[in-house]
Protein backbone atom coordinates (compact mmCIF):
# COMPACT_ATOMS: atom_id res chain seq x y z
CA UNK A 1 0.00 0.00 0.00
CA UNK A 2 1.20 3.52 -0.72
CA UNK A 3 0.90 6.52 1.61
CA UNK A 4 0.68 9.71 -0.46
CA UNK A 5 1.17 13.22 0.95
CA UNK A 6 0.20 16.29 -1.08
CA UNK A 7 1.20 19.95 -0.97
CA UNK A 8 -2.17 20.87 0.54
CA UNK A 9 -1.48 18.62 3.54
CA UNK A 10 -3.82 15.79 2.57
CA UNK A 11 -2.70 12.20 3.15
CA UNK A 12 -4.10 9.28 1.16
CA UNK A 13 -3.66 5.51 1.37
CA UNK A 14 -3.66 3.96 -2.10
CA UNK A 15 -4.10 0.22 -2.64
CA UNK A 16 -3.08 -0.22 -6.29
CA UNK A 17 -3.67 -4.00 -6.31
CA UNK A 18 -7.16 -3.66 -4.82
CA UNK A 19 -7.85 -0.45 -6.80
CA UNK A 20 -9.09 1.50 -3.78
CA UNK A 21 -8.16 4.72 -2.04
CA UNK A 22 -8.97 6.43 1.24
CA UNK A 23 -8.19 9.90 2.51
CA UNK A 24 -6.50 9.57 5.88
CA UNK A 25 -6.67 13.26 6.83
CA UNK A 26 -6.11 16.79 5.58
CA UNK A 27 -6.01 20.39 6.73
CA UNK A 28 -9.52 20.96 5.37
CA UNK A 29 -12.52 18.70 4.92
CA UNK A 30 -12.63 16.61 1.73
CA UNK A 31 -14.26 18.04 -1.39
CA UNK A 32 -17.54 16.45 -2.49
CA UNK A 33 -15.70 14.43 -5.15
CA UNK A 34 -13.15 13.02 -2.67
CA UNK A 35 -13.56 10.02 -0.39
CA UNK A 36 -14.55 10.84 3.18
CA UNK A 37 -11.76 10.46 5.72
CA UNK A 38 -11.07 6.84 6.61
CA UNK A 39 -13.49 5.31 4.08
CA UNK A 40 -12.10 3.13 1.27
CA UNK A 41 -13.54 3.84 -2.17
CA UNK A 42 -12.93 1.86 -5.37
CA UNK A 43 -11.42 3.54 -8.41
CA UNK A 44 -11.31 2.56 -12.07
CA UNK A 45 -8.00 4.24 -12.83
CA UNK A 46 -5.31 6.49 -11.40
CA UNK A 47 -2.62 8.80 -12.79
CA UNK A 48 0.38 8.84 -10.47
CA UNK A 49 1.15 9.16 -7.68
CA UNK A 50 4.41 10.81 -8.75
CA UNK A 51 6.18 13.43 -6.61
CA UNK A 52 5.85 16.90 -8.13
CA UNK A 53 2.69 16.10 -10.10
CA UNK A 54 -0.98 15.96 -9.10
CA UNK A 55 -2.56 12.54 -8.57
CA UNK A 56 -5.76 12.04 -10.61
CA UNK A 57 -8.29 9.41 -9.51
CA UNK A 58 -11.11 8.11 -11.74
CA UNK A 59 -13.96 6.56 -9.78
CA UNK A 60 -15.33 3.11 -10.53
CA UNK A 61 -18.92 3.44 -11.73
CA UNK A 62 -20.13 0.75 -9.34
CA UNK A 63 -18.79 2.64 -6.32
CA UNK A 64 -21.49 3.72 -3.85
CA UNK A 65 -22.70 7.21 -4.72
CA UNK A 66 -20.90 7.31 -8.08
CA UNK A 67 -22.63 9.17 -10.89
CA UNK A 68 -21.68 9.28 -14.57
CA UNK A 69 -20.62 12.91 -14.11
CA UNK A 70 -18.57 12.06 -11.01
CA UNK A 71 -15.30 11.28 -12.78
CA UNK A 72 -13.10 11.48 -9.69
CA UNK A 73 -10.71 14.12 -8.40
CA UNK A 74 -7.28 15.71 -8.78
CA UNK A 75 -5.01 16.43 -5.84
CA UNK A 76 -2.49 19.22 -5.46
CA UNK A 77 1.08 18.22 -6.33
CA UNK A 78 2.29 15.06 -4.58
CA UNK A 79 5.06 15.75 -2.05
CA UNK A 80 5.95 12.19 -1.09
CA UNK A 81 5.03 8.56 -1.69
CA UNK A 82 6.06 5.78 0.66
CA UNK A 83 5.29 2.09 1.02
CA UNK A 84 3.40 1.23 4.21
CA UNK A 85 2.01 -2.04 5.52
CA UNK A 86 -1.65 -2.75 4.88
CA UNK A 87 -3.83 -2.71 7.97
Amino acid sequence: MLRVRTESGSVYDVDLDGMQIRRVHGRHGPADSQPQDGIWRRFAGIEGPDPGSPMVVYWAREAPGARETDFGFRTTAVESVQEVESE
